[in-house]
């Protein structure tokens, strides 16, 4: 009794690490192998065996395809399309070499009134804080006066995607999660913070992700957004605020995507608190209403106790239409109910990455007062904001470099096959979700 009481008094500590410790060799260690956690007081040499042990060599060379799909599957969460002979071979060597792991997993299938057990090997890619954070100083190195990030989209692009190797999902999540982790490695990059012990791994304002992702021009614009307050009887209890205002103190911490293939819950405080313990971001699950992936973010005081009620986030949705898909707000607002726990805001981002045309272009809704909010009011008691993203050559600032953009833009050609239809494409990605083959 004594030894589960003090389990329970650790993971109770551990839960109320405040956020400033999330970036620490102590917490980052909690998760992924032991072998991190052994090493955990001397983080340098950390470090340096995290780099090593994902290359499996001593330098990282971007035009290395097994170099390439180690590194990015620990930053972008891809998966292998085990169909042929070469797909394979890839996950063999990443299990064998690069800190890929094989799980065996059981299905139960049904044949008539008989149950019959069915095994298959899935390899994946774990949620390791440490890989990912080692991983994003090597993809910002240079080789000459080339970024690491601008090869190894031309690897992924080339020898991976287009070769049918890796999963490339429907709508461009793929490219959607490389843009958000290019924008936070590029703002971690221009601070220069050699001397931190996980320099890639610190907190980071709502503002300056939107920054390093948009630029200046459209930030101001942005930020200088109110939403007006419309004057009806049932916004007479609300509140509104610019967008620099709702959002100021927000922080962000990802340094990867997980996914998942469950829905969300009614409730997402869990979940919300989970992700930012592992500064990780979420590709959410096949079928998912209105958003695709989840960026967490944290209201709290980044060095007091860990509050799970200041937890919100930022929520993407995908698409690759030629034409504009319609913004609205209006037509998702029931689903930000399961945000029930937080007061904070939300902002909603739709990204339409098939159009030439470039658009940034932001809307907002006034937040009931919580003491005025009636039982069962449509309104909601947090600010939300929405953000509309289209094209992609002059709206992403991250994508700057001639080079970066030449490749990416490559990237975006692969996963978004204008010329299959979408039921292709559906069961493409069907048979590659589990990343299998039976045994």
């Amino acid at each position: 009794m004594a030894d589960i009481e003090e389990v329970r008094k650790n993971s109770d500590a551990v839960r109320k690490t405040p956020m400033k410790d999330f970036a620490t060799a102590d917490h980052m260690t909690l998760f992924g192998r032991p072998l991190w956690r052994a090493h955990k007081e001397k983080p340098r040499l950390l470090r340096t065996i995290a780099k090593r042990k994902i290359v499996c060599s001593v330098e990282y060379d971007p035009n290395n395809v097994n170099h390439v799909f180690a590194a990015l599957s620990s930053r972008l969460c891809l998966d292998v399309c085990m169909e042929g002979s070469e797909a394979i071979a890839l996950a063999h060597e990443a299990v064998n070499s690069h800190l890929r792991i094989l799980n065996i997993e059981r299905d139960t299938i049904s044949l008539g009134q008989d149950k019959k057990s069915l095994e298959r090997m899935v390899t994946m890619t774990p949620s390791e804080p440490i890989v990912a954070e080692v991983v994003a100083d090597l993809l910002c190195q240079t080789s000459g006066d080339i970024y690491n990030w601008t090869a190894s989209i031309t690897t992924l692009a080339d020898n991976l995607l287009s070769r049918g190797l890796i999963e490339k999902g429907m709508k461009g999540e793929l490219f959607a999660r490389l843009l958000c982790i290019l924008a936070r490695d590029f703002h971690h990059m221009r601070l220069g913070k050699d001397s931190m012990e996980f320099p890639y791994a610190q907190p980071f304002s709502v503002r300056d992700f939107l920054k390093s992702l948009l630029g200046d021009q459209s930030l101001e614009k942005i930020m200088a957004y109110t939403p007006n307050k419309p004057n009806t009887r049932m916004w007479r209890n609300s509140e509104t605020a610019s967008f620099e205002n709702a959002f100021n103190g927000g922080y962000m911490n990802f340094t990867h995507f997980t996914s998942t293939r469950l829905q969300l819950g009614v409730s997402m405080s869990d979940l919300l608190h989970s992700l930012l313990r592992q500064q990780a971001a979420l590709q959410l699950a096949f079928g998912q209403p209105a958003w695709d992936i989840l960026i967490p973010v944290y209201y709290g005081n980044l060095t007091e106790e860990f509050n799970p009620a200041r937890a919100s986030a930022i929520l993407i949705q995908v698409k690759n239409r030629d034409r504009p898909f319609p913004f609205s707000l209006e037509e998702h607002l029931h689903h930000y109910t399961s945000f029930f726990h937080t007061n904070d805001p939300i902002l909603y981002i739709l990204m339409n990455l098939g159009t030439s045309d470039n658009v940034v272009e932001v809307r907002g809704f006034p937040r009931a007062k919580a003491l005025a909010l009636p039982k069962n009011s449509a309104l909601l008691k947090q600010h939300i904001f929405g953000m509309h993203l289209a094209g992609v050559d002059g709206t992403f600032a991250c994508l700057q470099d001639p080079r970066l953009l030449m490749a990416s833009k490559k990237l975006l050609e692969t996963v978004i096959l204008k010329d299959d239809t979408p039921e292709i494409l559906k069961n493409h990605d069907r048979q590659c979700q589990f990343n299998q083959h039976v045994g």
